[in-house]
């Protein structure tokens, strides 16, 4: 049986899985990504996160958000062609970052740690 957590996780993946596999996945809709980085956000503020997931999820929010910018036509017909299908897809190398960081969450299947819910906490003790 799932925890709530992996399957938060799960629906993130599954989220951005119909972004990135979309054969027509415009940048606009990236916004969708706004749900898997506000789920990660807490383990990533409180370190509950591998420093792999951390710059994973760091380079997702860096790459998506870059503006959309249009190769230049006086350069040479091949370096164009090799800057449209690199740099454009920077939004796609975004998405994949934090696929990837998704899933090594839900392969440690490991649940965060809420604030203040420690064994030595006011919480704790109000329980016992």
């Amino acid at each position: 049986r799932l925890s709530v957590w992996d399957r938060e996780v799960e629906i993130s993946v599954v989220m951005l899985l119909a972004i990135i596999t979309s054969p027509v996945s415009w940048t606009h809709y990236y916004i969708i990504a706004l749900v898997p980085w506000a789920l990660m956000i807490g383990p990533l503020l409180s370190g509950a996160v591998t420093k792999l997931q951390r710059c994973l999820i760091i380079a997702s929010m860096g790459l998506v958000s870059l503006p959309v910018v249009d190769v230049p036509e006086g350069l040479a017909p091949w370096l164009r062609e090799a800057l449209a299908r690199t740099v454009i897809s920077a939004w796609l190398f975004g998405g994949l970052a934090l696929l990837v960081a998704l899933l090594i969450e839900r392969w440690n299947g490991r649940e965060p740690v809420a604030a203040g819910a420690g064994e030595d906490s006011p919480a704790a003790e109000i329980a016992a």
